[in-house]
């Protein structure tokens, strides 16, 4: 029983030190920026949530919003797709 719970403790061990490997990879995604449409709107300190197909979901202070590609400028487009590639082969 004694090494049934040291195997145990081990996998615990393990799993605390991935998900804090985790949480220091995901922490660039989670930094704060200002987005600005090519319509004006300006969405002022935005984190992006998640990347979804057709565009990219903010959150900022007044709440949660949904911004499609082709409402962003082509220089924020093609980041925000190339970032989503990667997560997307680093998962995998």
């Amino acid at each position: 029983m004694w090494r049934a719970k040291g195997a145990e403790s081990a996998r615990v061990k393990c799993w605390a030190a991935t998900l804090a490997i985790l949480a220091v990879l995901s922490a660039p995604l989670a930094v704060a920026e200002d987005f600005k449409t090519i319509n004006g709107k300006i969405y002022k300190d935005a984190t992006i949530s998640r990347v979804e197909a057709d565009g990219i979901v903010l959150t900022t202070k007044t709440g949660i919003s949904k911004v499609y590609f082709i409402e962003l400028p082509k220089d924020v487009r093609g980041t925000v797709s190339s970032q989503s590639c990667e997560d997307r082969r680093s998962t995998a």
